[in-house]
This record gives structure tokens, C-alpha cells and sequence, in this order.
């Protein structure tokens, strides 16, 4: 296998032309600096923005001012470990220890609860957008945040809202690129276009994972010694999909070189989507259009982790792999829906689920989902194209396999 590191290091992105310039207001946070700047000038924090587990995070006090809330509007509860902002009309709860944040009494379940560091209460800065309805932008080369307004890339302008932001790399590192064109159906037909880039070292590591599997299904002779050198996580993958663990392949959503590598598909999708007004459930449906739609279908023998599903195309489960990855990056709660084998076929199903509460749901439309662990996770086909999130699936019974 591959060095970890080197495709870690690999995966630091030279952001040519794709960011865009930051606004004047823009709040901007470093990590490991308490030094921030707000409206061009700089200020002092007591405490630095950390990464920890992949999580960025960012004294809640300070981020929430940096956007305007005012300090008033903060209240902090020791005896409880209890934040409460109240902006614009929402009444944000944080509660230290607790993975659950409650917007105007609804909760939402994050995966990452906020903790306690020098004295402040440091909460992953994406929930905390979320929760304020805020854009968070998160610059890897220069390990910055920028919190609030922001002046759109070129391509995201109004008079090209169709064009999703190139993902690139710097001219060192070794890659293989990609375009795609899709049309979303919920958008007139247009179609949308977007370059890609996948480091080397990412998809080689992604086709070795997939090659490792395939001998371990296909001799079972030799399946106790050939995983005995291997990592526990590349165990997990690699038997996630055998029947002792019922075809659970959590594993392979969360691996973490793609799974970093997904946040920056996300970032660029969801920037093509607020450009174009998308609201939080279509932004689900329009990334939900790319995987469906932009990437052809092909069967495969063995799951495959998204980098390569990007460049060699996928099946059902490939392609659910890719999608709840990218939606799991932005904090939906998503599910992996496997379905049974019918009448004459050889495989089954797999496709994704994602968790939409009632007040965000479009209006005057019958949708399908599956309840699990008291939501609704509503059904997203990835196979073809075409296909609109909550679209009417066959209601077959699916075991449901949590990837959050």
C-alpha cells in the first residue's frame, strides 16, 4: 500500500483561480492563531482555532460576533454547559458534551459535540454556520476559515451559474482529470459542467483497496493470512461486504483520505448550488443529480472508495459510497439503503438515504422515505439519471446501515 502520509500530504490542494477573493467584512480565522481579522481590521482571541479528528474548530463566541451577533445575545450557562444565540430570529442551543444542537427547538444531530479548550467553548465551525445560515469556506493551503460574505468565483457568477468550480492541483502533483456534464432536472434541463482533478497517489491507493478486496472474495482460502499485515481500518473495508457483517459498507464512506478528498467536492458543489438560490434540500438533490447523472453506471464485483468511482465509473454501491460521502461532509445525516435480490437476480440494491426534516421539505409534495432511529430518510437512487431525491423507489423493505 501506498505511504498514509505522502497521500495525506498529497491531498493539499493549490487553489488556482478556484477560491474566491474574500470580501471586505468576511471574518477570517487561522489555525493556531489568535489572531483573526473582521472587518479588515485585526482583533484578539483568548484561544486559536485547532483541527482536531478532521474537525476545525473555532471559539464559538468569537465566531458568532464575527457575523454579527452581538455579545448580548450570547449566553453562556457553567451550571448547565449551555450556549444560547439568539440572531435574526434563531435560538441556537450548544450544549458542551452533547452532539445535539437545537435551532428554534429543532434539533440537529451533529457529529461532533462541542467541547471546553482554555476556557472557551470550541465547536466545529460548520455546524455553527449551519446553525447561523452562514457561509464557511475553509482554505487547506494556508489552514484558514472565512466566516460571512463572500465575493463568488468567476464561474459561480450570475452569467455562468451552470459551471461547478474546477478542482485542481498544483502542476507537481501527478493527477488524472475528468469532465463532466449533467443536466438537473429541477433546473430546466440546463446543463452544468465541471472539471475534476484526482491526485495519483488517492486513486492508486483507492484501486489497490478495491484489487485487495476482489482476491479476498475470491479465494477464501487464503482470507486468514491475507489481511493479517493489513491496518484494522483496511480490514473493516475489506470485509465490511461479507456476510457476517451483512453488506454494511460504512466503512468505505468513511475512509479518511477520501473522505477529505470529499470535502472538496462538497465545497465546490455547494458553491455552484448557493449561486443558484438551491435551498438545503435541493443542494442535497442537485449533488445527489451529479452522482446519478454525470458519472455512468458499471457494474463492479467489490465496492470502490469515491476517488476511484470518480475516474472509473461505478455501480449502485460504488456510486452511494460517493454520494453519502459528500452529503455526510456537509452534515446530513445519511443512511446506506441495502436492498434484496428479486425474483431472477443475482445481486441486490444499495442506494442512500438522507434525513430532511418536515420545515425543509418542498411544499405540496409526496415523497418517499424510510424511518430509522425516529427520522425520515428520504430515497435517493444514484444509478441513472434523472432521478429527483424522495422520487418514489419500489417501498421495499431495505436494511439501513447508518454511516454517520
Amino acid at each position: 500500500m501506498p505511504n498514509r502520509k505522502a497521500v495525506i500530504a498529497v491531498l493539499t490542494l493549490f487553489l488556482m483561480i478556484v477560491l474566491p477573493a474574500w470580501a471586505y467584512g468576511a471574518a477570517v480565522f487561522t489555525i493556531g492563531s489568535t489572531v483573526f481579522s473582521m472587518g479588515g481590521s485585526e482583533q484578539i482571541m483568548g484561544v486559536a482555532p485547532y483541527v482536531d479528528n478532521g474537525r476545525t474548530y473555532l471559539p464559538v463566541r468569537y465566531a458568532a460576533e464575527s457575523v454579527g451577533v452581538a455579545t448580548d445575545d450570547i449566553t453562556w450557562n457553567p451550571a448547565t454547559g449551555q450556549v444560547i444565540i439568539t440572531s435574526g430570529g434563531r435560538s441556537i442551543v450548544l450544549t458542551v458534551g452533547s452532539k445535539t444542537m437545537t435551532v428554534n427547538g429543532v434539533a440537529i444531530q451533529m457529529d461532533a459535540a462541542p467541547v471546553i479548550t482554555g476556557g472557551r467553548v470550541m465547536l466545529p465551525v460548520r455546524f455553527l454556520g449551519q446553525a447561523l445560515g452562514v457561509d464557511i469556506n475553509w482554505d487547506p493551503l494556508n489552514r484558514r476559515v472565512t466566516i460571512g460574505a463572500l465575493v463568488m468565483p468567476v464561474s459561480a457568477q450570475p452569467g455562468s451559474p451552470t459551471t461547478v468550480p474546477d478542482l485542481r492541483y498544483d502542476p507537481s502533483v501527478q493527477i488524472v482529470a475528468r469532465d463532466f456534464a449533467w443536466q438537473y432536472p429541477q433546473y430546466q434541463g440546463r446543463t452544468f459542467t465541471w472539471h475534476l482533478e484526482v491526485p495519483n497517489d488517492l486513486l492508486d491507493w483507492d484501486r489497490q483497496i478495491n484489487q485487495l478486496t476482489e482476491e479476498y472474495y475470491s479465494n477464501q482460502y487464503s482470507q486468514d493470512t491475507l489481511l493479517e499485515s493489513e491496518p484494522d481500518e483496511v480490514k473493516n473495508m475489506v470485509t465490511a461486504d461479507s456476510v457476517q457483517k451483512g453488506g454494511n459498507l460504512a466503512p468505505w464512506v468513511n475512509e479518511p483520505d477520501n473522505t477529505q478528498w470529499a470535502g472538496y467536492l462538497a465545497d465546490r458543489l455547494t458553491k455552484c448550488a448557493s449561486s443558484n438560490g438551491f435551498d438545503y434540500f435541493h443542494t442535497a438533490e442537485f449533488i445527489q443529480s451529479f452522482v446519478g447523472s454525470a458519472i455512468p453506471y458499471q457494474l463492479t464485483d467489490v465496492p470502490e472508495l469515491p476517488g476511484q468511482t470518480i475516474i472509473d465509473n461505478g455501480d449502485c454501491k460504488d456510486k452511494s459510497i460517493l454520494l453519502a460521502a459528500i452529503l455526510e461532509i456537509l452534515s446530513y445525516k445519511v443512511v446506506l439503503l441495502e436492498f434484496n435480490p428479486g425474483p431472477g437476480e443475482a445481486a441486490g440494491h444499495m442506494a442512500v438515504g438522507v434525513a430532511i426534516g418536515d420545515s425543509q421539505l418542498p411544499k405540496s409534495e409526496t415523497l418517499s422515505y424510510y424511518r430509522y432511529n425516529g427520522l425520515k430518510y428520504y430515497f435517493a437512487e444514484t444509478t441513472a439519471p434523472g432521478w429527483l431525491l424522495g422520487q418514489a423507489s419500489d417501498s421495499e423493505p431495505a436494511q439501513v446501515y447508518d454511516v454517520n
